[in-house]
């Protein structure tokens, strides 16, 4: 019997250990934009290092197996279904009225969206942009357009990523942007590493429903009391 139980409690722990490795796993993707779309999608262990899967672009297969033919079976003979019975009982003359628009925008609409309004700054602070760096190239077919266009990017990039760094949680970025009176085509390069918790986008949708009830209780006691007075 000690023997059982002590297998049962390894096995209990073993699943505990793997409940523990998903919810905080930092499950990540890694964007590459250049030449070509590279992406991948794995576990960010190490900050903006870890354990990936190619995604894009697809690996070429060395032996493709000729797909087998399929055999055609005979097709079975339909059934026929025999028309069903209407049957009144006395539950459809018990019905219970129904609500009232201005109940259910009250009691369901309106305490769901205050909790979503209260829940979205603190989903968004699941996301984590473990790299975020990229280089722009800017050109056009005119100089002063191309100059232009370089002065408005540098002045934007400094004013646009402090509100990016307060909506989500970043590690590292670089944005470097350069002018090239060369060619007559804007070019780029980024390099992203976006990953997210399980466990915090759980705790964030807990706390979204808990919001949500507390509000429906609330608004719900209200409408009551207004109706007895």
């Amino acid at each position: 019997m000690s023997v059982v139980w002590l297998v049962l409690k390894v096995i209990g722990w073993l699943l505990l250990g793997v409940l523990a490795l998903l919810i905080f796993t930092p499950f990540a993707v890694k964007i590459h934009y250049g030449d070509e779309l590279r992406l991948k999608v794995g576990a960010a262990l190490f900050g903006r290092h870890g354990i990936w899967l190619q995604i894009l672009p697809k690996r070429e297969k060395k032996h493709a197996r000729k797909p087998k033919p399929k055999k055609e079976k005979p097709e079975k003979p339909k059934k026929e279904k025999k028309p069903q019975k209407d049957k009144k009982t006395e539950e459809s003359a018990k019905k219970k009225p129904k609500k009232s628009i201005s109940e259910l925008l009250d009691t369901l609409v309106m305490p769901a969206l205050q909790a979503l309004g209260k829940s979205i700054h603190p989903l968004f602070k699941t996301i984590r942009f473990r790299q975020l760096s990229a280089h722009i190239w800017v050109a056009s077919d005119d100089a002063a357009k191309t100059g232009q266009l370089y002065g408005y990017l540098c002045a934007a990039i400094p004013e646009a990523m402090p509100l990016v760094c307060a909506i989500f949680n970043v590690d590292d970025w670089h944005l470097r942007v350069d002018a090239d009176f060369t060619t007559e085509k804007l070019t780029a390069e980024a390099d992203v590493v976006v990953s997210l918790t399980l466990g915090a986008v759980i705790w964030v949708i807990l706390r979204m429903g808990w919001l949500f009830l507390w509000e429906h209780l609330k608004r719900k006691r209200r409408r009551k009391r207004e109706q007895r007075m």
